[in-house]
């Protein structure tokens, strides 16, 4: 790789890296600015990002569980995934 290639490369990752953090910002912007889903109920969302919170301290949200997991449930709803791909469901 000569020391054009090595210039280029680098601007590419540089505008590659912005135009992700834009992307990001902007899918930030639109969670907390979001009508409509629990992020817009008088108490916001349980930590699972879906479910309303029926009251302030959250008395209907799972703790625990397979939602709380790294990776999330498998199609069961039920069992948490081993891995990302869910390789023990």
């Amino acid at each position: 790789m000569n020391s054009n290639d090595k210039k280029m490369l680098s601007v590419v990752l540089i505008v590659g890296g912005l135009l992700l953090g834009v992307y990001v910002l902007a899918k930030m912007y639109e969670k907390k600015h979001m009508v409509g889903g629990c992020g817009s109920t008088q108490y916001g969302c349980c930590p699972d990002g879906v479910t309303a919170k029926a009251d302030a301290a959250g008395s209907n949200c799972i703790v625990g569980g397979c939602r709380s997991t790294r990776y999330g449930c498998c199609p069961d709803g039920v069992t948490a995934k081993a891995d990302a791909a869910g390789s023990n469901c």
